[in-house]
């Protein structure tokens, strides 16, 4: 199952080298919607999980390798469910076909 982000928007390079940088960083965590938040700590390259699900290649879609395993092992670490239709669903508001 892969999932692609439909908007297509630039890319924007961030620097650690600068304070400012951070506190950008640190300003769109503490912004962004928690199911993101959560998505992007499930696709983060240092995961457990990477067997399971991980970004593609090209950075601009990702993959569900084991659907059912991740909905068993996954989803319920981090929301109140292991329904993966009611994920996908989420992953469908945030524009993500």
């Amino acid at each position: 199952m892969m999932m692609r982000n439909a908007k297509k928007e630039p890319f924007t390079q961030v620097s650690s080298s600068s304070s400012a940088s951070n506190n950008s960083i640190e300003a769109i965590k503490q912004s962004a919607p928690a199911f993101l938040e959560k998505l992007f700590d499930i696709l983060d390259d240092n995961s457990p999980y990477s067997h399971l699900i991980a970004w593609q290649p090209d950075g601009a879609s990702f993959i569900i390798k084991k659907v059912h395993e991740f909905s068993e092992t996954v989803l319920p670490k981090y929301f109140k469910h292991s329904n993966i239709q009611s994920y996908i669903r989420q992953l469908n508001m945030y524009g993500f076909h």
